[in-house]
């Protein structure tokens, strides 16, 4: 038995897409196509990304994790790409290839997990608006928010090893345990070994599954056969880290690496840091209420409306119609939406998910009470139930700011998975059932989906559209804007100024400067920005500096005023910019200067002889 059984055609209006190879066939052109229509453009130059390079890169030289290169999530993430690294070769190429390969898996589970629960044809659209919207696409001025180079693999990883789990549970309940109950807890204790968050929601995720074992009368103790091997799996990973860590930091250091960012999000000055309750809405909380409220409402219109004109259509009015009511809502909404592009925030339009999520849960869990006995009904309930409390926990960390950009990326992915599921095929599907114009609603629902796609992909290609700047050679050449050049022009003289085992420092943030030029960091820190300096401690950092002090060192502009500091060196940082300034002299200035407004620039310094 396969971990999900998809069900037979059910809509007989749309056989085409509902045929078995349609669907995948689909995703998978659609899959290319962005792929060689956003090739290369995918890095940023100088935030974030530059650290998922360089770190595996110090790996391979032989230097060790944690002890050598400060890193405040768990060690999976890295310790796979160094291994990449090691086996073909160090460079951009290498990851954004086995990114791309992880992208099609999880592509491909995403399909299996939702035809499950909602048919193909809403697992085709679901998969649609990944690739369109999430997977490829920039939806602002910094880049990495995709799956081909993620500002942090952890995320990206965690989430492929999540829907593997989720996939083996549901095979491991349906046959009441097996190797694959032990597999689902190894997946998991991978998941624990990236970053929290996602761990939190598949761990939640296995709860629900694995509780609604509790319901089924006809096979006793099937909770206890599945539950124990999970647990089991799922401490394997994590104390074989431990192990292998605890050999280089000692046990107690390495309790601490294994458990990630964990011990950081522990500290009140970490959490008192407005970044992270702008990121879930908590800085304006009034605000963001009646922005969330606004867009539920849009959504019961967008959703809410054609359903109800299919319950008045009923089905003998939608044959009658025949493709016209098929194509008209579908070619109505599409081009409305499309019309006013310019009219709505776009960034905000993923606010109802948590709403969506919890909405399905509950959904659920009333459909997994009201079918007591085991069978497909049963399994798909308890499957969807198992999805919308992933979902829904991975969306606490947005919370009243629920986004599809920035960090939603990936955690309003699941949620809006399930929504157009929902709209594309439950509803339609039991609007179906009942005589009405079931068909109507999913058209509708698809013109909703095509106009949001072309609008995020219209946004990509205009930010695209700036990256004609090739930074970086051979195996890691990419393009990007002006700052990317930028960054390659300073490259080029450090490379000239700096033998290959000399040392440059970055502040505070640019480490792709690091990995492009090959000169590594003179310490284990990789960021010098407010949270790392409160994670590892400015004066830690700056003891470090100058007992090992750098040939050079590069200051990139950097607004950090998200964070409540606008600039290092002036409002944070300000031990570490006075040693600078106090021992380095600059030689090169490419833009601007750095950190005195909004323009960007770069300024290399090199040590002032004593």
């Amino acid at each position: 038995m396969s971990a999900v059984t998809e069900p037979e055609p059910s809509h007989p209006t749309e056989p085409a897409l509902d045929r078995p190879l349609a669907g995948p066939l689909l995703i998978a052109a659609a899959f290319f196509a962005l792929a060689a229509w956003s090739w290369g453009k995918w890095p940023d130059p100088v935030v974030d990304f530059g650290r998922e390079l360089y770190a595996p890169w110090r790996l391979v030289l032989g230097e060790r994790l944690y002890a050598d290169v400060a890193w405040f999530n768990g060690p999976l993430s890295v310790w796979w790409n160094a291994l990449l690294f090691r086996l073909f070769g160090v460079g951009l190429a290498t990851l954004v290839w086995a990114n791309l390969a992880l992208l099609a898996l999880a592509t491909a589970l995403l399909y299996r997990l939702l035809a499950g629960v909602g048919g193909r044809i809403a697992a085709t659209a679901a998969c649609l608006v990944f690739l369109g919207v999430f997977a490829f696409g920039q939806q602002g001025g910094i880049g990495n928010y995709n799956f081909v180079t993620p500002y942090s693999h952890e995320l990206t990883h965690g989430f492929v090893l999540a829907l593997a789990g989720i996939t083996a549970l549901e095979r491991a309940c349906r046959r009441q345990g097996g190797l694959a109950a032990i597999l689902a807890g190894l997946l998991l204790g991978l998941v624990f070994l990236t970053k929290f968050e996602v761990f939190l929601a598949l761990a939640a995720a296995f709860a629900a599954r694995l509780l609604a074992l509790l319901g089924r009368p006809d096979t006793p103790g099937s909770l206890r056969r599945v539950a124990l091997p999970v647990l089991f799996g799922a401490l394997v990973a994590p104390a074989c880290a431990w192990l292998w860590l605890a050999r280089e930091l000692g046990a107690a250091h390495a309790g601490v690496a294994v458990l990630g960012a964990l011990p950081y999000l522990a500290s009140e000055e970490v959490r008192a840091l407005p970044f992270y309750a702008s990121g879930m809405g908590l800085d304006d909380p009034a605000r963001s209420v009646d922005l969330l409220l606004k867009w539920t409402a849009g959504y019961a219109c967008l959703f809410g409306l054609p359903a109800l004109i299919a319950w008045f259509l009923r089905g003998h009015g939608e044959r009658r119609g025949g493709a016209l009511l098929t194509a008209l809502p579908f070619a109505v909404y599409a081009l409305v939406l499309w019309a006013n592009r310019g009219e709505l925030d776009w960034n905000g339009i993923g606010r109802p998910l948590p709403l969506v999520a919890a909405a399905i849960a509950i959904g659920a869990s009333v459909a997994l009470v009201r079918a007591r006995r085991a069978g497909a009904q049963r399994d798909a309930a308890a499957l969807t139930l198992a999805l919308a409390v992933f979902a829904l926990v991975l969306c606490a960390k947005l919370l009243l700011n629920a986004r599809v950009v920035h960090y939603g990326f990936v955690l309003t992915l699941p949620a809006t998975a399930l929504l157009v599921v929902l709209v594309v095929g439950w509803l339609p599907d039991w609007l179906t059932k009942r005589g009405r114009a079931g068909g109507f609603a999913r058209s509708a629902a698809l013109g909703v989906l095509l106009a949001v796609v072309i609008v995020h992909l219209g946004t990509a290609r205009e930010w695209y559209a700036w990256k004609v700047n090739v930074v970086g050679s051979g195996r890691d050449a990419f393009y990007a804007a002006s700052r990317g050049e930028y960054l390659w022009r300073v490259a080029r003289e450090v490379e000239a100024r700096l033998p290959a085992d000399g040392r440059l420092l970055v502040l505070p943030e640019g480490v792709m400067l690091n990995y492009l030029t090959r000169r590594r960091s003179p310490t284990r820190y990789v960021n010098f920005m407010p949270p790392e300096l409160i994670f590892f401690g400015e004066e830690e950092i700056l003891a470090a500096l100058a007992a090992d002090p750098p040939e050079l060192v590069a200051l990139v502009h950097k607004d950090t005023t998200e964070y409540g500091y606008r600039f290092f060196g002036t409002d944070y940082g300000r031990g570490i910019g006075g040693w600078v300034r106090a021992n380095y002299r600059e030689v090169l200035r490419v833009g601007e200067a750095p950190l005195r407004d909004g323009r960007f620039g770069i300024a290399l310094l090199e040590r002032i002889p004593r």
